[in-house]
């Protein structure tokens, strides 16, 4: 009985785990996802401020529904992308 206990809670683990891991990822590519839409060279000052207010109206949602480890892999892939592909518009948010 010890066993089959030990067994369960193990798999429970690593599937949470794995979960886990995809949401973790999601948040990444959420993160780089918005940060790319932000890199549009057309876009007006007030379509900016409305797309960062976004950005961070996520972060929020993320870290107020507990997920804070998602919501930071989401601001730092956001932060990244932008740094990397527009350092101009890095310079000007950051």
């Amino acid at each position: 009985m010890i066993a089959v206990c030990a067994a369960f809670v193990s798999l429970s683990t690593a599937c949470s785990c794995r979960r886990n891991t995809k949401e973790l990822d999601a948040a990444d590519l959420l993160g780089q996802k918005h940060a790319a839409l932000l890199c549009d060279t057309t876009l007006s000052d007030h379509e900016l401020h409305y797309r960062l207010l976004n950005v961070r109206s996520r972060e929020w949602q993320m870290r107020s529904n507990g997920f804070n480890e998602a919501a930071d892999r989401y601001i730092a892939s956001f932060e990244a992308y932008i740094s990397e592909h527009n350092s101009e518009l890095a310079a000007k948010i950051f």
